[in-house]
């Protein structure tokens, strides 16, 4: 077994790799010390700033995907272009909204409630772009208002995918709804091509009628 100590504490475990000593810290022991030797190992425990910014454009990437993808189906057609073929659905220009929420102006410069405050602001195209530099100052000053304030940005664009996309969501609804729609269209053309075909028939035998007359 592998054998440590940490100021008082002395810790046995059956691997060198310990995961349960220090809160999200994982020690890989890799060199012993000498029997009756006193070498020590410092470990210092910082924020991963650099990972935490990554994650967070990775967020504010996922956002603007589906922001971009609602904005390119609902698009009205202008000039001869053709518009999306949800241009006319009010219902779905409104999936992205509730994104928007966090991002509103700050009350205060201290108390973290807008996603402006770290760094994520709405461009005029309406999608959210993230400042690096002021994110990573903002954890610095206040982690804590930051991460609360990213996993409610996170939570918001879960819950809208969830809402929307599963169960008794829009979108869902409004595909069932536009699934029977088409099928009722199907049906109606499909009696309308019958009633024609007889109707052509019979035109053709009054004609073939006139004809041997």
């Amino acid at each position: 077994d592998a054998v440590l100590e940490m100021g008082w504490l002395t810790v046995r475990r059956s691997s060198n790799t310990v995961t349960d000593l220090v809160p999200g810290v994982t020690l890989n022991l890799v060199k012993a010390a000498p029997v009756g030797g006193t070498a020590e190992t410092t470990v210092a425990v910082t924020r991963d700033v650099p990972g935490l910014v990554s994650r967070t454009k990775a967020l504010v990437d996922a956002a603007n995907s589906l922001i971009n993808g609602v904005s390119t189906q609902t698009k009205q057609g202008t000039g001869g272009a053709k518009g999306g073929p949800l241009a006319s659905d009010s219902s779905a220009r409104s999936l992205t909204s509730g994104l928007f929420v966090l991002a509103s102006p700050a009350p205060s410069a201290t108390d973290k409630k807008a996603l402006s405050q770290i760094g994520i602001t709405v461009t005029r195209q309406g999608t959210f772009t993230l400042d690096d530099t002021v994110l990573s100052k903002a954890v610095a000053d206040d982690p804590d208002g930051v991460a609360a304030l990213l996993s409610g940005f996170a939570k918001s664009v879960a819950d809208a995918a969830k809402r929307d996309g599963t169960g008794g969501g829009f979108v869902v609804t409004a595909r069932n709804a536009a699934g029977t729609e088409a099928g009722s269209r199907q049906k109606q053309m499909d009696a309308m091509d019958s009633r024609l075909r007889t109707t052509e028939a019979r035109y053709r035998r009054q004609f073939s009628q006139l004809d041997v007359m």
